[in-house]
């Protein structure tokens, strides 16, 4: 195995948005924290970790992992509007276990502008915004990163999504990825519609993906949706494979 994870309780792990695939915020078997003990005088900030950008996804916890070289820690997983994914050990203040990122300015790959999108929440770049999911069976963490890239003399600036599926112990791309998203095809109204990246158009203020990744079994899935429009094109990608390499897409016309 990849990877060494020893037997923990679900409820000691946080393994995609809002603890479950029904977004309810709730751990309905925890059993230490009550209403007695979480309170100012024994309850509060312990330390902090110094990241490279501002963090709109929920972290990730996972306990019991063996790094290798490191030992087993149990992990934080933190991911950034810098493109980065960091794994810290949850229970002391320090570098990182391990780092990965996304971009590569010398290549013309950056994270986007908010600028770029007109967006007025997440500024002044727009990274990496749902929250990744991880897959306890294969050590793998999915995570959705929007990028921008540099175009040359003949052609123009691109903006890519692209699903990375790194190991949760050493942060390397697994499965031949990552893999670039995207698609076109009919709505349910029989309307064609695009999955664009980035819209470039004033009218259309797009902050990217808030709704998180999740799985169903082993594979993952991801929803688009400009989130200040009435009127748009929603569309969910899932993989149809564990290595992510191949989509389905259901593109469903919101009015």
């Amino acid at each position: 195995m990849a990877f060494a994870l020893a037997s923990a309780p679900a409820a000691a792990q946080v393994l995609t948005s809002q603890y479950d695939n029904l977004r309810t915020g709730a751990i309905l078997t925890e059993t230490i924290l009550t209403p007695a003990n979480v309170n100012a005088a024994g309850f509060g900030k312990l330390f902090y970790f110094a990241v490279d950008g501002d963090v709109y996804a929920q972290p990730l916890f996972l306990p019991r992992v063996e790094v290798p070289g490191k030992g087993v820690h149990n992990i934080i997983f933190v991911a950034t509007e810098h493109d980065s994914v960091f794994a810290f050990d949850a229970e002391s203040p320090g570098n990182p276990l391990w780092q990965v990122n996304f971009l590569s300015p010398a290549q013309g790959i950056t994270a986007v502008s908010s600028r770029d999108v007109a967006c007025p929440f997440i500024r002044p770049e727009i990274g990496i915004t749902p929250t990744p999911v991880i897959d306890l069976e294969s050590g793998t963490l999915y995570v959705l990163a929007r990028t921008k890239e540099r175009g040359g003399a003949l052609s123009s600036d691109r903006y890519v999504q692209k699903l990375h599926a790194i190991a949760i112990t050493t942060g390397q791309e697994k499965f031949g990825g990552p893999v670039e998203i995207k698609a076109a095809g009919f709505d349910q109204g029989g309307e064609f519609v695009a999955c664009q990246p980035v819209v470039r158009n004033r009218r259309q203020k797009r902050c990217g993906n808030r709704i998180g990744s999740c799985l169903t079994g082993t594979l993952p899935q991801d929803s688009f949706a400009p989130p200040l429009q009435a009127n748009f094109a929603r569309h969910r990608f899932a993989s149809q494979r564990p290595n992510a390499r191949h989509f389905h897409v259901e593109c469903i016309k919101c009015e």
